[in-house]
């Protein structure tokens, strides 16, 4: 094989070694090389990632602007646990593409209130983990009004439905191009003493079918002209079930509502159930995580670094794992016949033989490519935006709507009439579609007349 396949792969025997190596050892080995790996000189961001390294690190330095030097410490500390936990969703949503991710809660006293905490976040607030701007506010509405007090009041067994579907999320890019949700969620959450315990079930279910579920548990009809904010206060209660057998009975609905053998892209309906019945398993990290998170966590404690040194080290300790988790999953998948969204982007990985012989800048292409057209990555020439990730209950695609002209309320700015129907704009041609989140992901338009591709 030539040093350079025709695709742009090539093979780094320095890649190899250094995932050998310390963490350190290889940030600072990339500070230097990262030109000779094929890496952008922006590399540190990553940016056309599911891990938006930047704005991680934003949040670091805006919190420590905020509190007096003593507590310091503390404010790098819940930083670390909550960047933990996002590396950990990043391995399960992004890298493995897995559909279970556990949800943990708790109830405790917050200025002699009862309240909802997530203490994976530092013990902050549950309504505070997501932001004020999604959905136009009612994520966080129906978490404070609704959901926080029936967890409060609930029964031990009691579990609580709620569902967002793919869409307009309410949230913007720095450009201002609205980002869009690239696949569904369902939120089950059920109460167990002062502990809240749950799992967000990740599907492809389309708008009809997320009615059909929500009817199907109890919930209201909705009509079909109801919008993405109906979708999500339409909180469903399922009253003194087992652990495992409410959640079970929920899924069940779903799967029968979808009436396919698969639950999102190809994953399968009975891996939902198999992560389901790993209760306490899939909240801890398996190994080659934990590693990876520990040795971070370990040189940001006992080092002095700049903002540069950080987002360089983070980022070197999420393409450790990409470099990984994608080795595994590769040999995984392929051993059972199952074609990966990423597949194409490491076409030559079978020449090459093992993931770590692989480049930097191959590895990183290949993780930009991950989500294809259902979840973003580096499609179409366009980067997504992926900030979204931070800033919904669970760690969830997103991508921003730049390939299709989009405006989710008042004027659009094309044709200047209402935007309230959704419809949309080809961005070359300015040929109008109609709104087409009712229809399943295969029936929407993939290419305008003109010849412009959309993605999905």
């Amino acid at each position: 094989m030539s040093p350079i396949s025709e695709t742009g792969y090539r093979p780094s025997q320095e890649a190899m070694i250094l995932t050998e190596r310390t963490l350190s050892e290889e940030a600072a080995y990339l500070r230097e090389n990262w030109r000779r790996e094929g890496l952008p000189a922006t590399w540190r961001y990553l940016d056309h990632t599911g891990f938006h390294v930047k704005t991680q690190v934003d949040t670091l330095y805006n919190d420590l602007a905020n509190v007096p030097y003593v507590s310091c410490g503390e404010v790098v500390g819940n930083w670390l646990q909550k960047t933990g936990e996002d590396m950990h969703g990043f391995v399960l949503e992004y890298l493995a593409e897995r559909c279970v991710f556990p949800i943990r809660y708790r109830i405790a006293e917050v200025d002699g209130i009862a309240r909802v905490t997530a203490p994976q976040y530092g013990n902050v607030l549950m309504v505070d983990t997501v932001s004020e701007k999604e959905r136009n506010g009612i994520v966080k509405k129906t978490l404070q009004e609704d959901v926080e007090p029936k967890l409060l009041n609930a029964l031990n067994g009691d579990i609580f439905v709620i569902t967002s579907k793919d869409g307009w999320s309410g949230l913007y890019d720095t450009k201002g191009n609205p980002i869009l949700y690239k696949d569904s969620q369902t939120y089950l959450l059920q109460k167990r003493g002062s502990d809240i315990v749950g799992f967000t079930i990740r599907t492809d279910l389309s708008a009809p079918e997320h009615r059909l579920v929500m009817e199907g548990l109890g919930g209201n009809r909705l009509p079909e002209s109801a919008t993405d904010e109906e979708y999500f206060s339409n909180v469903v209660s399922l009253h003194r079930r087992s652990y495992h057998d409410g959640f079970e009975e929920v899924v069940r609905v779903m799967q029968d509502v979808k009436n396919s053998p698969f639950a999102y892209k190809d994953r399968l309906w009975n891996e939902i159930y198999a992560d389901l019945g790993k209760r306490d398993g899939l909240w801890q990290y398996d190994t080659r995580t934990k590693e990876v998170i520990n040795e971070f966590s370990d040189i940001v404690w006992d080092q002095e670094m700049s903002r540069q040194d950080l987002e360089e080290l983070l980022a070197t300790a999420i393409l450790r794992l990409s470099r990984k988790v994608l080795g595994e999953e590769l040999r995984r998948r392929r051993d059972a016949g199952i074609k990966m969204s990423y597949q194409q982007s490491f076409a030559d990985i079978e020449e090459i033989g093992d993931l770590r012989f692989v480049s930097y800048g191959s590895l990183l292409s290949g993780v930009e490519m991950l989500a294809g057209c259902n979840g973003g990555g580096n499609t179409n020439g366009f980067s997504s935006v992926y900030q979204a990730l931070m800033l919904s209950i669970t760690p969830r695609l997103a991508t921003n709507s730049i390939d299709k002209a989009f405006n989710h309320e008042g004027v659009c700015p094309h044709c200047q009439k209402s935007s309230a129907d959704n419809h949309y704009h080809c961005p070359d041609c300015e040929k109008e579609y109609a709104d087409e989140t009712e229809l399943l992901p295969s029936q929407r338009t993939e290419k305008c007349d003109c010849g412009k591709e959309f993605g999905c």
